[in-house]
């Protein structure tokens, strides 16, 4: 009885080995790597606007008739794939000429001292997730006279990838003076897209 009560409290005293503290590679360092070559593409003009107003009556009061476009079809696009130059884009018109040819110069040939003004148009980029800073949009107002305004700049290394700078009616607005002609008159507006900063 005692011989077996020795060997029970022996084996309850037993130490149990303890494990030995190890500590092993936790982290690693690692590359993600890729080369883009040049597109080759050119830096391109994708679209321009065309305004097209609604028919009204001749402007006929002291102050000068004011009118925005009915609609315009198209944002100034501009695609640029990967040149870190700058670009610019800057428009000009010519005067609103009579389609009537019969039209005598100054008396009917042209709206006479008819200004086109062109607000601001809101830049975004085609794509999310662009990280390119977008031009820097201005103001204008055209006469006819064929003077080049500017629309659209961006310092070098931004203004890269799709841009699309659009036009609501609201933000156009075609001002006549009283003393015109009835016709159909149209401009010609000229879109140029240059590859410096302005």
């Amino acid at each position: 009885m005692f011989s077996g009560i020795a060997a029970l409290l022996l084996g309850l005293g037993a130490a149990v080995p303890a494990s030995a503290a190890t500590t092993g590679t936790t982290s690693a360092t690692t590359n993600a790597a890729t080369d883009f070559t040049p597109t080759n593409e050119p830096l391109n003009l994708d679209s321009a606007p065309n305004f097209t107003f609604a028919a009204t009556t001749v402007p006929d009061t002291k102050t000068n008739g004011s009118y925005n476009p009915s609609t315009i079809d198209n944002p100034v696009e501009v695609s640029n794939p990967g040149l870190a130059s700058g670009w610019n884009v800057k428009v000009a018109n010519t005067e609103f000429k009579n389609s009537d040819t019969t039209a005598t110069a100054g008396d009917g040939a042209v709206l006479g001292g008819a200004v086109l003004n062109l607000s601001a148009p809101t830049a975004a980029v085609a794509n999310a997730g662009n990280p390119s800073s977008g031009p820097t949009t201005s103001a204008i107002k055209l006469s006819g006279d064929g003077t080049d305004q500017l629309v659209l700049s961006t310092a070098a290394n931004e203004g890269l990838g799709v841009w699309d700078s659009s036009y609501v009616p609201g933000d156009v607005t075609l001002d006549v003076p009283a003393g015109q002609e009835p016709g159909s008159y149209t401009s010609t507006m000229t879109w140029t897209l240059g590859d410096t900063v302005q």
